[in-house]
């Protein structure tokens, strides 16, 4: 819950923290992707780029429809 504006999904657009949605949803966290904030765009669809930093190599392979396999 926004200590400020007490919303538990997003944020009232009078609240600091408020920031207008510009690109959708990031395909791996689900939270809005704001302006302003870096991004990957996929077919699988846009990543905050923290997002794609932080996720474990195998999962960023999955989410790009790539195969790995033991040769």
């Amino acid at each position: 819950m926004c200590e400020y504006c007490h919303q538990s999904v997003g944020h009232d657009p009078s609240c600091p923290e408020y920031r207008q949605e510009a690109s959708g949803r990031c395909a791996l966290c689900g939270e809005p992707i704001c302006s302003g904030e870096s991004i990957i765009l996929t077919e699988g669809g846009p990543l905050h780029y923290d997002c794609f930093k932080e996720t474990p190599t195998v999962d960023l392979l999955d989410l790009l429809g790539l195969k790995t396999k033991i040769a």
